[in-house]
């Protein structure tokens, strides 16, 4: 019997939904945990309905960036098929009520690589209350981060996003590359922290406690050049 593993999901960053919802939250996300692409690997999300209204949710699926040969398929009340992309039916959800039996699953079938799929859970009647995220399925033929990571210099979304605590990136640098470290500047181009990057490849945790709420830009930098930039939004 194969193992199941549990996937990285990460919030959508440029989803001003999910940064200035008032519909949804979610109340639980999984984060940084690998596969190995013989596994099968399943996401979970809870949702909270945070209106004084009932809703009727729904779930929407659609593929990011996938790699050749996988599959998936996801689980709302009922379980669907791959060739279902919205479920056909939808869940009754109360004011402040939570739903946990969402399940996304995911199949490498052998195929190393990272695939994400965005998710986007709706309300029926009114389409535009909704949140929505992207999970980052990870398959490796180890189960080791560092084999499935991009070559090349390389950062991923900053995650969970909005933070109000801790958040996260992935990153990667070339083996020949000299210095590297992240920078993070506010809206406005100052400088507010800065973390040297000593290892090739990793996680780097962001501490939030003395930065104020705003728009913020993390930044990998490899031998004083500007290599790419992700937005992060800091709510407290």
């Amino acid at each position: 019997m194969k193992k199941i593993i549990t996937i990285v999901f990460l919030a959508l960053t440029a989803n001003p939904l999910f940064s200035q919802n008032s519909y949804f939250e979610f109340t639980n996300l999984q984060t940084d945990v690998w596969g190995n692409a013989n596994d099968q690997m399943v996401g979970r999300a809870y949702i909270r309905n945070i209106t004084n209204d009932t809703m009727r949710v729904k779930v929407r699926r659609s593929p990011v960036s996938l790699v050749q040969g996988s599959s998936h398929s996801f689980c709302w009340d009922v379980c669907y098929t791959s060739y279902t992309s919205e479920s056909v039916h939808s869940v009754t959800m109360v004011p402040d009520s939570v739903y946990t039996n969402f399940y996304a699953d995911f199949l490498p079938n052998g195929n190393v690589g990272i695939s994400s799929i965005r998710y986007c859970f709706f309300d029926e009647d009114v389409l535009t209350d909704s949140i929505c995220v992207i999970a980052y399925f990870n398959a490796s033929a180890t189960g080791i981060e560092s084999a499935i990571l991009p070559e090349g210099n390389y950062i991923t979304d900053v995650f969970p996003n909005p933070s109000n605590g801790i958040s996260q990136l992935i990153y990667s640098v070339k083996k020949d590359a000299g210095s590297s470290k992240l920078e993070m500047h506010n809206i406005l181009g100052s400088l507010v922290k800065v973390i040297d990057l000593k290892e090739k490849n990793g996680t780097v945790k962001l501490p939030l406690e003395e930065v104020g709420s705003g728009i913020y830009f993390c930044s990998l930098v490899v031998d004083n050049k500007t290599i790419s930039t992700k937005k992060l939004v800091v709510s407290k």
